[in-house]
């Protein structure tokens, strides 16, 4: 008991600060939806208050929480009520266009964009836009557009640049439908099974750390440790791993078999290396 007190004191210390720090913000919002600090839902519509609004506090839900009209979104994923600044809690599914706070699903979270904040759901965490700085956690599978922080789950994925911490059996970066960028000069650490950085037309760095049973990535400038395989099409700095290839590389490879395509000695047992 004194411990739930504890931390239901430190929440409220907490989501006071951060509506003291953000006055101005609140003024704005209010302009053109409600604010209110309390939200709750069983199912919309049956929810208070009955409308799209911004929640500074609270957003409770039975089942469903910040959807506010089904009829109106037929494509669930990135769409949801306005901004959440503080802690969204419901049973199945949690909706939100803006997470700053914590955000907690029995089967998935939903958010367009999460200046900073935190996603635990059971399953699915998907945020349709930008993660600032944050962390998502989940059973299944956490996706962001880009961002910086910590995924955690079975299935990591991010389609343009994150810096940060990937950790799971599958991660994977870039998005081959999108031709996107991923990594930049970010700094990426990827831990799992397999690890994929996308080579599609557009996809520039992976600059960082690799490990697990399979790496493959487009550029990558640093370490791929696995235990099967590491890949690069131009590699900058150390592979180990049981197989190691690439196309071009500055650096060294140690392993079983090491196969450098453009290099005068393309094959090497044990180590290789060419600058």
């Amino acid at each position: 008991m004194n411990r739930f007190v504890v931390v239901l004191v430190a929440f409220v210390v907490l989501l006071l600060a951060t509506l003291g720090l953000a006055p101005a913000r609140a003024d704005a919002l209010t302009a053109d939806k409600l604010v209110t600090p309390l939200q709750f839902s069983v199912y919309p519509p049956v929810e208070l208050p009955n409308e799209n609004c911004h929640v500074y506090g609270l957003s409770l839900g039975v089942v469903l929480v910040g959807l506010h009209t089904i009829e109106e979104h037929e494509d669930y994923l990135g769409k949801g009520s306005d901004t959440v600044i503080g802690l969204q809690i419901c049973g199945l599914l949690s909706f939100a266009r803006e997470l700053r706070g914590l955000q907690v699903g029995g089967f998935a979270n939903n958010v367009t964009t999460m200046p900073w904040g935190l996603q635990v759901a059971g399953v699915l965490n998907y945020i349709g836009g930008d993660m600032g700085v944050g962390l998502q956690v989940a059973g299944g599978w956490n996706r962001c557009e880009s961002g910086a922080g910590l995924q955690l789950a079975m299935l990591n994925e991010a389609d343009k640049d994150f810096a940060g911490l990937q950790t799971g059996l599958l991660n994977f970066g870039g998005n081959l439908r999108d031709n996107v960028q991923f990594g930049g000069l970010n700094p990426l650490i990827i831990i799992s099974v397999i690890n994929y950085v996308c080579t599609a037309p557009g996809v520039e760095d992976m600059h960082g750390l690799q490990v697990g049973l399979v790496n493959k990535a487009a550029d990558m400038y640093g370490i791929q440790c696995g235990l099967i395989w590491n890949h690069a099409k131009c590699a900058r700095g150390l592979q180990l791993g049981l197989i190691n290839s690439a196309e071009t590389m500055e650096g060294f490879q140690v392993g079983l078999v090491n196969i450098i395509k453009e290099s005068p000695v393309p094959f090497l047992p044990i180590i290789n290396a060419h600058f």
